[in-house]
């Protein structure tokens, strides 16, 4: 068995109600897409829409994005890491994304908007182990893409989070 800890970095947002209030408003603000099939459903989601497309919620969060993705070349000791795709998804009651992957990049992110009490946290598999890691609230969670993750049927509050992935340039010499 693995220490899943070791694969998964997590930082904190500094001012995350600030944070919170206005990215659930930016989410608010655009057309609201759901989704039920290929082992997902979600009430609203904004995966489907050209990265090119403006996301209203993306001025808000950008630069909590760039912190977290600072801290982790520090720790990892990269040349650059650089976010990709960004989109939102929000869970109702019963909602579900099942065990998936993020081919093309080399991470995956969630940043916790809305985590109630009784939502489930992003849970992961392993070499036929299940494992979750203790979040909340304005954390954000990286971790490699071919890391299969899921999140549960949420049984709690409606739960928001932000998806995003990374790729990283590392041209140390030996």
């Amino acid at each position: 068995m693995i220490d899943i800890h070791s694969l998964v970095h997590i930082t904190k947002i500094p001012n995350f109600e600030v944070v919170k209030t206005n990215t659930l408003a930016a989410i608010d603000s655009m057309s609201r897409y759901s989704i039920e099939g290929f082992g997902q459903k979600l009430c609203n989601t904004d995966w489907h829409i050209s990265p090119e497309i403006n996301r209203p919620y993306w001025s808000i969060i950008s630069l909590e994005i760039n912190r977290h993705n600072q801290l982790l070349k520090e720790k990892l000791n990269l040349h650059s890491v650089n976010t990709g795709k960004v989109w939102h998804q929000q869970y109702e009651t019963g909602d579900y994304h099942s065990w998936h992957t993020h081919n093309g990049s080399i991470y995956s992110n969630v940043m916790y908007i809305e985590l109630g009490d009784d939502s489930p946290k992003t849970s992961f598999s392993y070499m036929g182990d299940e494992y979750t890691v203790d979040v909340n609230e304005g954390d954000i969670i990286t971790f490699p893409s071919f890391l299969a993750h899921g999140s549960k049927p949420n049984t709690g509050a409606r739960k928001t989070v932000i998806g995003f992935n990374t790729d990283i340039e590392d041209s140390r010499e030996f």
